[in-house]
């Protein structure tokens, strides 16, 4: 039996990843040169056969680009195909099923076509950040400051999201990013997050950033190179928070020079007098040495 991939939508991809002579698949795995003609009967019961790339490595082909392979089995005999496709990008939507037809022939020639058709059900992770009672998805914590202020000058500054998976399966090397002012300062990866609604499936990223002084815009940025094909849709499609944070340094005097001309002038004078009276006693304590 001659089955073939050649024929797929228009940018799908298909191959061939196993055979077996049984419907169970388990971990029992062995390789098999899927370039020759597979005979179904000299396979083990219950072992799961994947292209053997030892082998496509040695001749210098791939395997893993298989369109086509050849069983042989006897009359009355079954065989069970295990193929693998990749869809295009945002080809289908979440939760929605699409028809695959799978074809194979005998050695009858073209016209003895038969054909099986697999309803495919396409899966996505959505992953969101989780949000307090306030509506905030991101908590400063370590700051030194007092009333509208987080922090101070040189505070290490501990920044913490939440993030969980509300899709169909888990997600997995989710890169989160912190900016601050736009600027990207560090990525942190998760191996990954799980889907499902219990807390303890929720993933807790935490960044720290010595304080600057001033205003400063603070981002958080899911997969920010948009590797992940997450649900069309789903249920937050901004993988993007942000939060102001507010550091307070020592501009006070700076303030007030600027806006009192005569302060400014005073303070100049005093800190002249406070040079020359440092260095008269320098060169009287040189001089009695």
């Amino acid at each position: 039996v001659r089955d073939t991939m050649d024929v797929l939508y228009d940018g799908w991809e298909g191959k061939f990843v196993a055979v077996a002579n049984t419907p169970d698949f388990t971990t029992n795995i062995r390789p098999f040169d899927f370039r020759e003609p597979i005979p179904i009967s000299n396979l083990i019961a219950d072992v799961y056969y994947t292209p053997n790339f030892t082998a496509a490595a040695v001749s210098g082909s791939s395997i893993e680009e298989i369109r086509e392979i050849t069983l042989v089995l006897d009359k009355g005999q079954t065989s069970w195909i295990h193929l693998s496709l990749k869809a295009p990008r945002f080809e289908v939507e979440s939760s929605s099923t699409t028809d695959i037809d799978i074809s194979a022939r005998g050695e009858g020639g073209p016209t003895d076509w038969d054909k099986a058709t697999l309803k495919l059900e396409v899966l996505f992770p959505d992953l969101v950040f989780v949000k307090d009672e306030k509506g905030r998805a991101i908590e400063f914590s370590g700051g030194s400051a007092d009333g509208d202020y987080h922090a101070t000058v040189g505070d290490v500054l501990t920044i913490i999201v939440k993030i969980k998976n509300v899709g169909d399966i888990p997600a997995e090397n989710v890169d989160v990013q912190l900016k601050i002012d736009g600027e990207g300062k560090k990525v942190s990866t998760l191996r990954a997050v799980k889907n499902g609604d219990n807390e303890t499936d929720e993933k807790t990223v935490i960044f720290s950033w010595v304080a600057e002084a001033g205003e400063h815009k603070v981002q958080v940025v899911l997969d920010p190179e948009n590797t992940i094909v997450e649900a069309p849709g789903g249920e937050d499609d901004s993988n993007s928070v942000s939060r102001t944070v507010k550091v307070q340094g020592n501009f006070v005097v700076k303030e007030l020079v600027n806006n009192n001309p005569i302060i400014s002038t005073m303070l100049i004078i005093l800190l002249a007098v406070v040079i020359l009276v440092g260095a008269a006693l320098l060169l009287k304590s040189t001089k009695q040495i």
